[in-house]
């Protein structure tokens, strides 16, 4: 069983800083990968799958604080009532997968979601952005908990960076609240 980072560097930094500060929703992710769900295969070799990955909680609560940790760091508040903008997530892909090669293992992690950005929860005036970030690596040895979990904790930083740079998605916030 995989534990997802609890901690993570947050950057406070990119376009959702330099945007003013909004009371943001964050609604519970939908799509999401529970704990009681494989997220990934492990081989071991020519093909043969040897073993499920699993993680240690829901892959929704993962990319929900993953979200929350990003605005926040902003600058932006998190709330339950009265919010200037609402955000939905939903996730698409969340898988670690380790690939039997001729000289070790490829350690694969990939996670896709989608924010939803609208004022209220039932708007149907929303805007859409989708975010994909992948991460692999190489095991000479069979790979343990720790590569796996090193390479899923870079890939959901990538994500994080995604999130707290796009231009686009600090747009959405701040027309959606307005």
């Amino acid at each position: 069983m995989l534990r997802a980072p609890q901690q993570r560097a947050l950057r406070g930094a990119g376009a959702l800083a330099a945007m003013a500060p909004l009371a943001v929703k964050l609604l519970p992710a939908m799509g999401a990968v529970t704990a009681e769900d494989p997220v990934g295969e492990r081989e071991a070799g020519m093909g043969v799958r040897s073993a499920s990955i699993y993680l240690t909680e829901d892959a929704g609560v993962v990319l929900w604080r993953l979200v929350a940790g990003e605005l926040r760091a902003a600058g932006h508040r998190v709330v339950d009532a009265q919010p200037d903008a609402v955000v939905g997530i939903q996730v698409l892909e969340f898988s670690v997968r380790n690939r039997a090669r001729s000289s070790g293992w490829d350690v694969i992690a990939s996670v896709r979601l989608a924010l939803r950005v609208a004022k209220t929860p039932d708007a149907e005036d929303f805007t859409e952005f989708v975010y994909t970030a992948e991460r692999s690596g190489r095991s000479f040895l069979w790979p343990g908990i720790r590569s796996n979990e090193r390479i899923l904790a870079e890939c959901l930083d990538d994500l994080a960076q995604l999130v707290s740079e796009r231009e686009a998605l600090a747009a959405a916030l701040a027309r959606h609240a307005g």
